[in-house]
């Protein structure tokens, strides 16, 4: 299957949602929504003087149902073209999949081009959410009011509807990152974060812990929230399976800020830092024996199956080495 394929299908199913949401809920016909007969019998019989403040407040609620309109009509319209730049693109991040240490990039973008498409289904059960709000037309308490009272009422209460509205609409990008339930499951709990610093400043990253399809060795991503949503920021680890690996809990770091990578290991005792190294092309891999206790108190879900894939249970998992400083001690 090509990337046009993939990216056609999801489209093709969530606009088959789209289209059941709309025919069942009966907003394919449309409906004209009229004034009451009291509003009308009101502005009828409404003199020359009187006329005045009520063409005032007329104006004021038109200009705030157009401004509205057009709200929500450029919002719609920026998720069309949400969808075009996703395609044009496509090409790049859909190319990183032939990689396995690139594969999460790929699975981001296959992930966020779902959600621009399932924001159409928010929208359009916002839509239908509106029409229950203006079904019946807002209510007319007192009729002995004045025409201009009562006509501020309805285009007030008409705003507020539209408001629901044009609020939903905007919130349908943030419904489907934030909350992730159509997408992600259930929604992901705060992480623990780890301090890394390198030559852009510091981030606030947490560990997901996973293994390469292959060899089942191990894969550890360096993840960070962006806008409630957790974001690949990078690869600690590599694969190399042509490598030899002391031990399950090893593995190659990723020679991208390898440097950075391996102060971030050693300042938050994630592991030790073995003496040899690897080589492959012109860059050169430094291996690492991770502390799967440790990473267990990172990402406990991710350390689990990584040790099921393995066949390793918790008391099973690979002490680290002590110090020297520490072994003297211990045999004084």
């Amino acid at each position: 299957m090509s990337g046009m394929e993939l990216l056609t299908a999801i489209f093709s199913i969530v606009q088959g949602i789209v289209t059941n949401i709309m025919s069942h809920s009966g907003m394919a016909g449309g409906t004209v929504t009229e004034l009451p007969s009291e509003i009308v019998d009101k502005i009828e019989a409404v003199g020359m003087l009187e006329s005045i403040p009520l063409w005032i407040v007329t104006l004021l609620g038109s200009l705030l149902i157009t401004v509205l309109s057009f709200v929500m009509i450029l919002t719609v319209y920026g998720r069309m073209f949400k969808l075009y730049m996703y395609t044009a693109i496509a090409p790049i991040p859909l190319a990183t999949f032939a990689g396995e240490p690139t594969q999460s990039v790929g699975k981001n973008f296959i992930r966020s081009y779902a959600g621009v498409c399932l924001e159409g289904a928010i929208i359009a059960l916002a839509c239908i959410i509106f029409s229950v709000f203006a079904a019946s037309p807002p209510a007319i308490g007192d009729t002995s009011l004045s025409a201009v009272t009562i006509v501020w009422n309805y285009v007030g209460e008409l705003v507020f509807n539209l408001l629901v509205l044009v609020g939903a609409v905007k919130a349908s990008d943030r419904i489907v990152k934030r909350d992730h339930g159509i997408i992600g499951g259930k929604k992901m709990e705060e992480p623990k974060t780890l301090s890394y610093d390198w030559q852009y400043g510091r981030e606030e990253l947490f560990l997901r812990v996973d293994s390469y399809m292959n060899d089942d060795n191990l894969y550890i991503g360096l993840y960070h929230m962006e806008d409630g949503y957790p974001e690949s920021f990078a690869d600690l680890t590599v694969n190399l399976p042509f490598a030899p690996l002391g031990g399950i809990n090893e593995a190659y770091i990723d020679h991208n800020f390898s440097k950075e990578k391996l102060r971030f290991i050693k300042q938050h005792k994630l592991g030790t830092i073995q003496p040899d190294t690897t080589s492959s092309g012109y860059c050169i891999f430094q291996r690492v024996a991770f502390d799967l206790k440790k990473l267990a108190e990172l990402d406990p879900e991710g350390t689990k199956r990584f040790m099921e894939r393995n066949g390793i249970r918790q008391r099973d998992v690979p002490k680290q080495k002590q110090k020297k400083k520490q072994r003297l001690q211990r045999e004084r």
